[in-house]
């Protein structure tokens, strides 16, 4: 099951209840795959495909679990599997990771768990050009 969401007017039914843009997915279970275009926000249990070239927001009571390829994945929740972000992934004090992540930049706050790998390209990081122990 496929899904696509291409604007903020438009709702998407996920199978048993349906969701606006930038809502919330509530208290239930989906499974399938999910494609949208702005800021999506989880607070309930999705399993499966999520793409996107925006921010993906799994909140604390949030539960992801499949692979994540997005612009920027801010985690508060659970998340098993693999995440590539473009951007950047942040882990909240809050959040719980079990996942392979490939990103630029990773920020996590105190009390984040993340069981995994972490793979970050060298072209897009930033480096020290500055060699230790000289002076500019």
């Amino acid at each position: 099951m496929k899904r696509r969401i291409t604007s903020l007017f438009v709702v998407l039914s996920l199978g048993l209840a349906s969701v606006a843009l930038g809502d919330s997915i509530p208290e239930r279970f989906r499974r399938g795959e999910l494609e949208f275009e702005t800021y999506f926000r989880v607070d309930g249990r999705i399993e499966g495909t999520v793409r996107s070239k925006a921010e993906l927001v799994v909140g604390e009571s949030g539960t992801v679990e499949g692979e994540l390829e997005v612009a920027r994945c801010v985690i508060g929740g659970e998340v098993r599997g693999t995440i590539r972000a473009s951007e950047q992934v942040m882990l909240h004090a809050t959040a719980k990771v079990w996942a392979d992540i490939q990103t630029p930049a990773l920020v996590m706050e105190d009390g984040a768990f993340l069981e995994g790998s972490v793979s970050m390209e060298a072209k897009t990081v930033k480096k020290n050009t500055t060699a230790a122990g000289t002076t500019s």
